[in-house]
């Protein structure tokens, strides 16, 4: 059973659990305001959340749970009340929120924009290809080595690491543009540097940073910066 219909899945199942690039033919204009503020607000709200994590969401939901037995398929008028009932819900929370507020006197505060940089880095395996920079061609040593290295580097902030040494505990990028070789399909057109974390010597850890994510897309026992470019 699958939320999503034959159609929409054959469009779109070629980006797998990348991220869908915006056709080049696509007219925003098209869209009326309250149209692209909505898709804004969805993508503030989901945005942050990989494939697989918006999946789990959904088979936490009442629609999902109530035929996930059966394995038919769940009808358009559930999905809807189901959604319904929870814009009702959030609108009557905020609105709580509200008359507590001026009861009280007291403004509700915008919330603040979050600083990644002052979080540590969380280090996602997410985009790793199987192959001959995959983290299981590394001996046993180096995947010691490799698990040292983010362990070292768990206490500190996204803006401690930039002040490291660069073969230290640091980073440095490489332009995607210096690389020779085919980009990864999972890697789109908004990512223009990647990030190497060093690790046993000057080993390179590569992949690149979204928010305090660092998606790690692969290394190599001889690689050095100089050949960086051979990286994929």
């Amino acid at each position: 059973m699958d939320l999503l219909s034959p159609s929409l899945y054959r469009s779109y199942k070629e980006h797998g659990a990348g991220r869908i690039v915006l056709p080049d033919e696509f007219d925003k204009s098209s869209l009326t305001k309250e149209e692209f503020e909505l898709i804004e607000e969805v993508f503030e709200v989901f945005g942050q959340y990989s494939a697989w994590k918006l999946r789990n969401m959904t088979h936490e939901e009442e629609p999902w749970l109530n035929h996930e037995d059966q394995a038919d398929v769940i009808p358009l008028d559930e999905i809807q009340g189901y959604f319904k009932k929870q814009n009702q819900l959030s609108y009557m929370a905020k609105r709580r929120i509200k008359d507590d507020s001026g009861k009280q006197g007291a403004l509700v505060k915008s919330k603040e924009p979050v600083n990644y940089d002052e979080k540590p880095p969380v280090f996602s395996l997410e985009k790793l290809q199987s192959g001959k920079y995959c983290i299981s061609g590394l001996g046993q040593s180096h995947k010691a080595m490799f698990a040292d290295a983010i362990f070292r580097r768990k206490g500190l902030t996204w803006s401690q690491i930039k002040k490291c040494d660069r073969h230290g505990l640091g980073t440095e990028k490489i332009t995607k543009s210096s690389i020779k070789a085919p980009i990864p399909r999972f890697i789109t057109e908004d990512v223009n540097d990647f990030l190497v974390f060093r690790y046993n010597g000057m080993n390179p850890m590569v992949g690149y940073r979204q928010r305090d994510v660092f998606l790690y897309c692969g290394s190599t026992t001889t690689l050095r910066y100089t050949t960086t470019n051979q990286l994929f």
